[in-house]
């Protein structure tokens, strides 16, 4: 169980990946990051190793981990989102409308990773923001530091491929890359999207809580499975804040 306020178990730089990263595959418990002052100015796309190593820690190892412990002792791996609206709901603002009428229902500590899943007859298209809080999930007689949640992927499915897709952000070159998991018709395969396809997602990422008009119906494959349910946000721990 997490502690609030002490270091974390899981280290999540590893997912930073640097450009002078080798090409073999990772494994999943081992630190990926390079030391890249020799080559400062070396920038070098995310390989598919180095994306499909990220996929396979997320898809196969964090889907098995109950990141969630509430009050009760019960504990799950999702933070579940549903809604009434057939419109458009930012994740943020549904974690806020969520109310407890319980002390069980709250969280004893905040966890050390956030994957948000959608239901998957949902009518809501959630947005995904790239900072959010879930302090209002936590216990709020607990005097601890929060965090502030930054988003790193999202995990979807795709109607034209029929396989699972996983939209990754790069923190060293601030862009978006895809990778596919193997399908049907074809093998699993990575690459960075392009100028539009990177303007367009960061189009569907919400920097506050109010909706900025997004037309969906310009998004098309891989970016469209974005519409799809179930879809999974990953979220990591990003700045404390102090709780006042």
């Amino acid at each position: 169980m997490p502690i609030p306020n002490q270091p974390l178990r899981y280290d999540f730089s590893h997912f930073h990946y640097s450009s002078s990263n080798s090409n073999s595959i990772p494994s999943a418990s081992h630190s990926l990051s390079h030391n890249t002052d020799s080559h400062p100015s070396t920038k070098k796309s995310l390989s598919y190793p180095q994306l499909f190593a990220i996929y396979n820690e997320i898809v196969h190892e964090w889907s098995k981990i109950q990141w969630l412990v509430f009050a009760d002792n019960h504990t799950k791996t999702y933070l579940t989102l549903d809604s009434n609206t057939n419109g458009f709901v930012s994740v943020q603002m549904a974690i806020n409308q969520c109310h407890h009428t319980k002390a069980s229902t709250y969280l004893v500590s905040q966890p050390e990773c956030l994957l948000i899943r959608t239901k998957s007859k949902t009518q809501a298209v959630f947005l995904p923001n790239s900072i959010i809080s879930i302090d209002n999930l936590c216990d709020n007689n607990s005097a601890q530091s929060f965090f502030q949640y930054k988003l790193m992927a999202i995990v979807c499915h795709s109607n034209e491929t029929n396989s699972q897709l996983m939209f990754y952000k790069d923190s060293h070159s601030d862009s978006w890359y895809i990778y596919y998991d193997q399908s049907i018709s074809s093998h699993s395969h990575s690459n960075i999207l392009s100028n539009e396809e990177q303007s367009q997602l960061e189009s569907f990422i919400q920097q506050k809580n109010e909706i900025k008009h997004i037309d969906l119906s310009k998004f098309t494959s891989p970016l469209s499975a974005l519409c799809n349910h179930p879809i999974v946000y990953v979220y990591i721990p990003g700045k404390t804040n102090e709780k006042n």
